[in-house]
């Protein structure tokens, strides 16, 4: 049977073939013999001279050969899938050089090996198996796309497609691969049979995304941390409800109390201390004579003594 799939590489070869949908009516030549096709009704004339007005009654096709010439003549009256099968199965007899009975092709004893091996060359012709294992077409609805061939022959074609494409690297005979770079030059790029996606060829590219997804992370962490605990803040508008006098300024956030360099308030135990400050009338705290929160009504009075009067330091003159 592999012999019937090499003839009909061999064929097409011979024919120059190198796209689909294959036109079977191209096939001009194989070996040093003539190809022509007729339909029945163009072949009136060799019909009854022949006397094959029976055979073509129960059969759809079939070729005369005589004078180094086959003519294949069909029934054009049918479904064109049909009609296409049923030419590739005559040049399937032509290619595997079946016996000739009566001037015709493929009428012997052996019939029934005959029609199975011109079956599969058809099959071969119309699909070639390495051409559609190399493209990538490897479903029912694809192959008839691409072939024009009817669904009954797609399924049975991808079966021998699909044993190919099980080999990891099917091998391909010299002309296989001759074949294959005449139909590679007209195949699009979007048709040629991409590589299989397998797990390991896909774990690289896994383990590059995760890698980057967990950088991107990092790096919108590190920007949302320095916004949130990187100190920085938004500057808040303040309003006072009065303004600022010597005596409510402290309640200001911006002021912070101070404290001598023993961090304690000044007592009478401070000797040293004991230095000149002003108070005025109305207020409760005692300032420095440098103090701007002064006012012209002011009186001088010991540190000290202020303490014990119940004045307190403002926060500019705390010592």
């Amino acid at each position: 049977m592999q012999e019937a799939c090499a003839y009909a590489i061999r064929m097409l070869l011979e024919n120059e073939i190198d796209k689909f949908p294959v036109d079977l009516r191209s096939i001009k030549q194989y070996g040093n013999h003539r190809i022509i096709y007729l339909t029945y009704d163009q072949a009136e004339n060799i019909i009854a001279s022949n006397g094959l007005k029976i055979l073509t009654e129960t059969n759809d096709a079939l070729t005369i050969y005589e004078d180094n010439i086959y003519c294949v003549i069909y029934n054009n009256k049918i479904d064109y899938a049909l009609e296409q099968k049923n030419i590739a199965h005559e040049l399937g007899h032509i290619a595997c050089r079946h016996k000739i009975k009566d001037n015709i092709v493929g009428k012997n004893s052996n019939t029934g090996l005959q029609e199975t091996e011109a079956d599969i060359c058809a099959f071969e012709l119309l699909a070639p198996t390495i051409i559609l294992q190399q493209m990538g077409i490897l479903s029912t609805d694809k192959i008839q796309a691409t072939t024009g061939v009817s669904r009954e022959s797609a399924e049975k074609i991808l079966a021998n497609v699909m044993q190919r494409d099980a080999l990891k690297n099917p091998f391909l005979s010299d002309e296989e691969r001759k074949l294959w770079e005449n139909f590679k030059k007209n195949t699009y790029d979007s048709v040629v049979k991409q590589p299989r996606i397998t797990f390991k060829n896909i774990f690289p590219i896994l383990m590059s995304t995760i890698t980057l997804c967990v950088l991107l992370l990092v790096i919108l962490d590190c920007n949302e941390n320095f916004i949130l605990k990187g100190g920085y803040t938004a500057p808040q508008n303040q309003q006072h409800a009065s303004p600022l006098t010597p005596d409510n300024y402290e309640d200001d956030d911006f002021f912070e109390p101070k404290t001598t360099q023993n961090n304690i308030t000044p007592t009478k135990n401070n000797i040293n201390d004991n230095y000149t400050v002003f108070v005025t009338a109305s207020g409760k705290k005692y300032h420095k004579a440098t103090c701007h929160y002064l006012t012209d009504s002011q009186k001088a009075i010991k540190l000290y003594d202020a303490i014990s009067e119940g004045y307190e330091p403002c926060a500019i003159c705390k010592p």
